[in-house]
């Protein structure tokens, strides 16, 4: 048996299974094949997209694969052998060939006329090898084809040159044709249409029996059960299932697990997973050795191995006489016990121990540290063990090592060392007059401790805090302490056991509280500056920062100096905008300084520059107005707009934010409107910038008719007269309306 063209060749499955191709041992017809696929491996394959090109490139004839009719449905071909479903068909033309109905076939058919340069031949069966063997003595070999003594079609392209029959011996095969009319079958038909390359028309002759039929069927034949075979150049075709072929089988490659128990220093218990029906035995290796042949169970127990050494192990099942894949395991036996450990030396942070040395390859020793559950590797048979914390007793396990991981029996032994000086000894949350302090110790037994805290007032030494804190506990807060002062912080442990009663070294930091924050903090402004008071009830800081800012205003200008006095003035800030002053508190440069003191304040508002109203239709108007010269450059300025007019006596009013424009509707035609526009900074408002505008008039003519009369003659006539009038009744109309809204008189004439 062999791999596919000396290949392992892998696919995945639809499962996401790694499959593997065999070819079987010898042809078979598919039912065999199927059961030898099925005993030896997992069925006859299948092919999908992803295997097809790998199975394709291996053909060297055609193989049966896991493909038969489904008679029982109305789907031949939607289900493999395995019961997966088909994905992928790859049909050779033509097939899969469908079951047709019987048709019957015409009797003694009419030979149509034919206008070409073929010529066709169809000769019954006993005279068929007589017309090849005359034919062939014509020269014209390469023109014909035959097969067998069957029925057969020829068709010859209208290019050749010679004639198929020569005109003698064409009239011959007619005449023997003829002749052999009540020897032929009734089922036969001789029928010789004899062609010449000439441009006229085909002269057919034609000679049959009454009563038979004639076949031209050269398309496949329908299989009944058929069964499918891959073929050699990698498409598909129906065959008949006894048909002997060779197969393809596929099995799902083998992946067990194989562990080992129970290891000593001499051997252990392996186990491994089965791996499936049919596995005749087991075979176990132990580095490339064999060792056993293991029937009906799934374990093994290695013996008689040398201590402290690596071993291979390899478990390969056996199915058919064919090794699946093996399954591997390494391991090491453990090393030999520790034995004569003693100490060697004890400092105040390092421990030296020997032992005897242990057999075996690459054995190194680890020493594990209790408590704290250090370890440390060490070679050759002794080992110096440092980093140790002073105040701490030891518990020091020493083993054996192979492959950094196998261990054997341990020794220990306990030794003490000195106490340690506390770490990371740190002052925090420091308030104005209190001081927390915390540390830490190295030292694992450390919640046994107790602990010394003095705290020195710097600037007067005889000003001591003292504190004593037991049970362990890393942190104190020392109180009543004067606000803005400048502290030495001195801790040390003392642990005491029985073995051991020792006070550490003290750790020392500076720590310092922090400075009172200032109080009643007042802001005063104008147009462009902001005065900032505040009072300080302690005498002990060394100046202030002082600082603004504004979401508002990005030109701002901070005093890059401390601040002694208790006020300060900016200056040079923009008009309408809010600013926050903080304060903050400082004792020295590297001190904590105190928390921060803030308020906020607007600057006075100013007015806004020039403003003007363009009309834009009967009821609207634009309104727009210049940023007021002391808010250059401030967001989002706060306006409020109210017009009125004085003739409807209608007022409104908007506020907008960020915007000096503004389209205003909802207005009368032909109206004179006055716009105030003011400045907002939060409850502060500016002077107004006043402008007039109006709305296009709708104009309406109205037409006044006067009748004069009067006792002298020709009065009314008079052009004096008329003018008159006409002053008296525009007076009135102006007096009424003034420039409120459109208004125009005009005289017409008159009669």
């Amino acid at each position: 048996m062999s791999l596919l063209g000396s290949l392992l060749l892998v696919a995945v499955s639809v499962i996401c299974a790694e499959r593997v191709y065999f070819h079987g041992p010898r042809p078979a017809t598919w039912d065999n094949a199927r059961l030898y696929c099925q005993a030896c491996y997992t069925d006859l394959t299948t092919i999908t997209l992803a295997n097809a090109e790998v199975l394709g490139l291996n053909l060297t004839s055609d193989y049966w694969i896991g493909l038969r009719q489904n008679m029982s449905g109305s789907k031949f071909w939607s289900r493999w052998a395995n019961g997966e479903p088909v994905l992928y068909q790859n049909w050779y033309p033509g097939h899969p060939v469908p079951k047709k109905k019987p048709e019957p076939q015409p009797t003694c058919p009419t030979p149509p006329a034919i206008n070409n340069t073929k010529t066709e031949v169809m000769q019954c069966p006993a005279f068929a090898k007589l017309c090849e063997c005359l034919n062939a003595s014509g020269g014209n070999d390469e023109d014909l084809i035959f097969e067998s003594t069957t029925m057969f079609n020829t068709t010859i392209n209208s290019t050749v040159t010679g004639m198929m029959w020569c005109p003698t011996l064409a009239k011959l095969c007619a005449c023997l044709n003829s002749s052999e009319d009540n020897e032929t079958s009734i089922t036969e038909s001789t029928t010789v249409f004899t062609t010449v390359t000439s441009p006229t028309p085909t002269v057919l002759v034609t000679t049959s029996s009454p009563t038979s039929t004639t076949s031209n069927d050269l398309e496949p034949e329908y299989i009944e059960d058929s069964c499918v075979a891959l073929l050699s150049f990698g498409m598909w075709q129906e065959k008949q299932c006894n048909e002997f072929l060779p197969y393809i089988c596929y099995d799902e490659r083998f992946y067990g697990d194989v562990n080992i128990s129970n290891v000593n220093k001499t051997g252990g218990m392996l186990t491994w997973s089965v791996a499936g029906i049919s596995i005749s035995h087991y075979r176990v290796e132990i580095n490339g050795n064999f060792t056993a042949n293991v029937t009906n169970v799934t374990s093994y127990q290695i013996k008689d191995l040398a201590p402290g050494r690596l071993y291979r192990v390899q478990i390969i099942p056996v199915k058919c006489s064919r090794d699946l894949n093996a399954q591997n395991i390494s391991f090491y036996t453990l090393p030999e016990e520790i034995i004569n450990l003693r100490k060697v030396s004890v400092e105040t942070n390092a421990i030296r121990l020997s032992w005897k040395a242990s057999s075996g390859t690459n054995v190194s020793y680890l020493v594990n540290t209790e408590p704290g559950d250090s370890k440390q590797d060490c070679c050759p048979e002794n080992c110096s063990i440092t980093s140790l914390q002073p105040g701490q007793r030891y518990n020091f396990i020493v083993k054996a090592v192979v492959n950094g991981t196998i261990f054997g029996e341990p020794g220990n032994i306990l030794a003490c060392t000195k106490p340690s000086k506390v770490m990371n000894l740190t002052s925090s949350n420091n308030a104005s007059d209190t001081i927390t302090a915390t540390w830490d110790s190295p030292d694992i037994n450390s919640l046994q401790y107790s602990y010394n805290i003095t705290l020195v007032n710097m600037t007067k030494e005889q000003d001591m805090y003292m504190k004593y804190e037991r049970n362990g506990s890393k942190t104190t807060t020392l109180s009543s302490l004067i606000p803005g002062t400048k502290y030495k912080l001195n801790v040390s442990a003392s642990v005491l056991l029985p073995d051991c009663f020792e006070e550490g070294e003290a750790a020392s930091i500076t720590a310092y509280t922090t400075p009172m924050p200032v109080s009643n903090l007042r802001l005063d402004s104008t147009a462009n500056s902001i005065t900032a008071t505040w009072d300080h009830s302690n005498a002990h800081f060394a100046w202030f920062n002082v600082t603004i800012s504004s979401s508002m205003s990005a030109d701002i200008l901070s005093p890059t100096e401390p601040t002694y006095s208790l006020n300060y003035t900016f200056t040079s800030l923009k008009a309408a905008a809010l600013y926050t002053v903080s304060v903050v508190t400082y004792v020295n440069k590297d001190l904590n300084p105190s928390s921060a003191v803030t308020k906020s304040i607007f600057t006075k508002p100013t007015s806004p520059g020039n403003a003007s109203a363009q009309i834009l239709n009967n009821t609207a108007v634009f309104l727009s107005w210049e940023i007021p010269a002391d808010s250059k450059g401030v967001k989002n300025i706060s306006y409020s707009v109210k017009y009125v007019s004085d003739f409807w006596c209608d007022p409104g009013s908007l506020n907008l934010t960020g915007n000096n424009s503004v389209v205003i509707g909802g207005l009368k035609s032909g109206t004179k409107y006055t716009f105030n526009i003011t400045v907002w900074a939060g409850v502060l408002e500016s002077l107004p910038s006043t402008t007039i505008g109006f709305t296009k008039p709708e104009i309406r003519n109205v037409t006044l008719t006067m009748l004069c009369s009067s006792s002298t003659q020709l009065y009314c006539m008079n052009t004096s007269t008329m003018a008159y009038v006409l002053e008296k009744l525009e007076n009135s109309v102006r007096e009424k309306f003034k420039d409120n809204v459109f208004w125009n008189l005009t005289l017409r004439g008159t009669k």
